[in-house]
């Protein structure tokens, strides 16, 4: 049995993950606590995600369907959808702010132990991790009839990140309107986009550059 993680659900009726070829995998969930909620609050649940004797491709099926679930389930706020992406489990990390369609977004990325490096500072590759896929997950909400993936990521880590980092993300109304542009005169867009990782005085401690594939579904490099 090996266990696959652990996060928080509201009770409530959850729909089903498929077991890949009858393997023993399975979802489990009890009360984190047992007091009585406030009138109206829900209560909160403890969500075990456990795989038991799974291998090779079943394993990675699993995964995928864990992911697509937390992605599409209509139990699950667009915070929580980002919060619990398998990939930041272990991260902690907290949305701070999340408009409409994800054009602007703040998320905190604590520090803790496992993130430090051996200067004290957080690891580059938590900032990496996170920085990653959220331009990437942003295109996905505005533009949601194209597939969409992060083509190349440039970080400049300027000074230590030895506080809590919070990561600022904005889309703006004149680059989404030239994206749009693009899309309906070449079928297709790469846009950069430029965001970065703050301390808790505002510094600006991590410049991030992203360039993004939007292409039409089933899009195939030429060769």
């Amino acid at each position: 049995m090996r266990f696959l993680g652990m996060v928080e659900a509201y009770a409530g009726r959850l729909e089903p993950i498929d077991s890949p070829r009858g393997e023993s995998i399975f979802v489990t969930w009890s009360p984190k606590h047992l007091l009585r909620p406030a009138h109206g609050a829900p209560t909160v649940f403890s969500l075990a995600i456990v795989s038991v004797n799974v291998s090779g491709n079943h394993h990675n099926e699993f995964n995928l369907n864990i992911r697509r679930f937390i992605w599409t389930t209509k139990w699950l706020s667009d915070k929580r959808r980002i919060e619990w992406y398998p990939p930041f489990w272990l991260m902690r990390l907290k949305v701070v702010e999340l408009s409409p369609c994800w054009r602007t977004i703040k998320i905190l990325l604590p520090q803790s132990w496992i993130a430090r490096n051996t200067g004290g500072s957080l690891f580059g590759g938590y900032q990496a991790c996170l920085a990653d896929p959220i331009a990437a997950m942003a295109c996905v909400k505005v533009f949601p009839d194209y597939s969409v993936w992060t083509r190349s990521l440039y970080l400049d880590f300027m000074v230590e990140g030895v506080t809590d980092l919070e990561l600022h993300f904005a889309m703006s109304s004149e680059q989404e309107q030239q994206i749009r542009l693009e899309l309906i005169q070449k079928g297709r867009s790469t846009p950069e986009f430029e965001y970065g990782y703050h301390l808790a005085d505002g510094t600006l401690c991590t410049l991030i550059k992203a360039r993004i594939a939007i292409r039409p579904k089933g899009y195939k490099l030429k060769p």
